[in-house]
């Protein structure tokens, strides 16, 4: 017959593998907004190019994916934000908080991050480089990145003021 201590630990056990289950799931959860954002904004700039001829300026499409990825990024980041809150149901909010759901998006910013500056600075410096539109692939998930990490720090410090 078990003891009331071992009922006690069993019980404890129970309840921080559930709540390590919820911090370690979020981060996860919120990434896969990202994936679900880049995969949007991808299909949003392909169908205004290739409906009815709509083509922005210079016809590259970089006006394109910065509205798609505004508008997209705006809505489910903060819906995913809304979900993480919702399911972790912790009171406090704070910087900490904030790099834990974030953490994938920084990792990606940072492996990623380095391609795109070289990309721009030979873009910018060497007369014979061209930027071409294989270059999104590497733009498109430090822009989604970037964006996730922004509007989870907003949501997190708004989060943060209001208790």
């Amino acid at each position: 017959m078990p003891s009331a201590y071992d009922t006690y630990a069993e019980g404890l056990f129970l309840s921080l593998t559930i709540n390590m289950n919820k911090y370690v799931i979020s981060p996860i959860s919120y990434f896969f907004c990202a994936i679900l954002v880049a995969f949007l904004v991808g299909w949003s700039v392909m169908f205004v190019e290739h409906s009815g001829g709509l083509h922005t300026f210079l016809f590259t499409g970089d006006i394109d994916v910065v509205v798609a990825l505004l508008f997209w990024g705006g809505i489910l980041f903060t819906l995913g934000n809304k979900l993480l809150f919702w399911v972790e149901k912790s009171e406090k909010q704070n910087w900490l908080t904030h790099l834990r759901q974030s953490a994938l998006f920084y990792l990606v910013f940072i492996i990623l991050g380095v391609p795109v500056l070289e990309l721009v600075y030979n873009s910018f410096t060497v007369s014979s480089y061209s930027v071409g539109m294989g270059t999104i692939y590497y733009i498109l998930p430090v822009l989604v990145a970037s964006m996730g990490i922004i509007v989870n720090g907003v949501v997190t410090f708004i989060r943060h003021n209001k208790n």
